[in-house]
């Protein structure tokens, strides 16, 4: 199961490597609501969304408003939800984005800050492979301006064996 949710929670995104150890098991369709034990009834999750899940059913909630908790393997989450570029805020695009965010408390200050370093690593690792480019192009020039160096240095040599004698 851990390697089906990419050792990270279902619902926040937070990895083992970024707690320190594994995750929980959630039964998104709780035991106590005749939920059963079946991979497809359990999401990886991190103690934190676990908790504010709770015993959350998710056939109590109201689809017709999309007022439902929305399942990390069989919703699509990015039709209800993303990131703000800037303040790195969940922001919720459909109603059940909206009530995802406020159950599991998505916005929390430590998820933020998550989603911030995240970002900044993914910038950094740009720049550096865009540097790492520009160093491979730079280093190709000078092996070709060297190259060039030494064949007019041998023209050179060549044309000056070749010249007449000027002393007579």
């Amino acid at each position: 199961m851990r390697e089906r949710f990419s050792f990270s929670c279902g619902y926040c995104g937070v990895s083992e490597t970024e707690v320190g150890g594994e995750l929980t098991v959630d039964h998104f369709n709780p035991i106590s609501a005749g939920g059963n034990d079946d991979d497809s009834n359990l999401i990886y999750a991190c103690v934190r969304c676990n908790q504010y899940k709770g015993a959350l059913r998710p056939e109590s909630t109201n689809r017709d408003l999309q007022q439902r908790l929305l399942h990390p393997l069989i919703d699509d989450l990015s039709v209800h939800l993303r990131v703000h570029s800037d303040l790195y805020l969940l922001e919720a695009i459909t109603e059940a984005g909206k009530f995802q965010i406020r159950a599991l408390q998505l916005n929390r200050p430590q998820l933020i800050a998550l989603r911030e370093k995240r970002a900044l690593m993914k910038m950094l690792e740009q720049r550096v492979e865009i540097a790492e480019t520009e160093q491979r192009l730079l280093l190709k020039r000078l092996l070709e301006r060297d190259e060039y160096i030494i064949r007019l240095e041998a023209r050179l040599r060549q044309s000056t064996q070749n010249e007449p004698d000027s002393r007579y």
